[in-house]
């Protein structure tokens, strides 16, 4: 029904960014990969200067629609774009700190994750959150931190196994993570009771513990 809103509205809103936003968005949830990347291109390929400027929500949609279309190439070129883009934005005194490729990468370890490729989609959460010091809030964590819960949940399931080096990555990933966020909460103020709140290294190691005894069962049933 929103695309058929939209759809409506193109003869006076179509030269309009906003509605190239949102027709690309329905599109995308709709899984018309191609169809959203038509959208979503002439939004990533204004901005020929600076990709920061476009939104990050955009640049991370059509990485996925390219991977989901086989183009993954182009989700490549995006994300290199992105990478030097935020380099040189450090340089900059008026530029604030960047989360443009930590969305993008945790966009798309969500997708994996979801697909039941945790072996990739784990890492492209772990890459998106580094430098932990940096990255870490409560936005960032509130989507890397379902990624693990979910592998966790089947692994504990006997679902999915896990190769060591992996799992080896996961520990070294919630250790830093623990380091890194001793003073972040992982939720913002006013979000739950105060008294209630905790801190994005409880949770962390809450996680890592929930780890390792999950792969010290699985050593002692000589399955990991």
């Amino acid at each position: 029904m929103v695309e058929k809103v939209l759809v409506q509205s193109a003869e006076f809103c179509s030269d309009q960014e906003v509605w190239q936003r949102n027709v690309a968005h329905v599109l995308f949830r709709e899984e018309k990969w191609d169809q959203a990347i038509r959208y979503y291109q002439p939004l990533y390929r204004k901005e020929s200067d600076d990709v920061l400027r476009v939104p990050a929500i955009v640049l991370a949609n059509l990485c996925v629609a390219n991977i989901m279309a086989n183009q993954n190439l182009d989700a490549e070129d995006i994300m290199k774009r992105i990478e030097r883009d935020e380099e040189r934005a450090v340089f900059s005194p008026r530029r604030k700190n960047s989360y443009h490729l930590c969305i993008v990468n945790l966009t798309i370890g969500t997708l994996y994750c979801a697909k039941g490729n945790f072996e990739f989609g784990i890492l492209r959460v772990i890459k998106a959150l580094e430098p932990f010091e940096k990255r870490l809030s409560p936005d960032t964590w509130h989507y890397a931190k379902r990624c693990f819960v979910a592998m966790l949940d089947n692994m504990a399931k006997h679902m999915i196994m896990v190769k060591d080096a992996t799992v080896q990555e996961m520990l070294a990933c919630l250790e830093e993570i623990e380091k890194a966020g001793r003073d972040k909460y992982a939720t913002y103020e006013g979000e739950s009771d105060e008294e209630e709140r905790r801190t994005i290294a409880s949770e962390a190691r809450l996680l890592r513990q929930t780890l390792l005894r999950l792969t010290q069962d699985s050593f002692g049933s000589g399955m990991v």
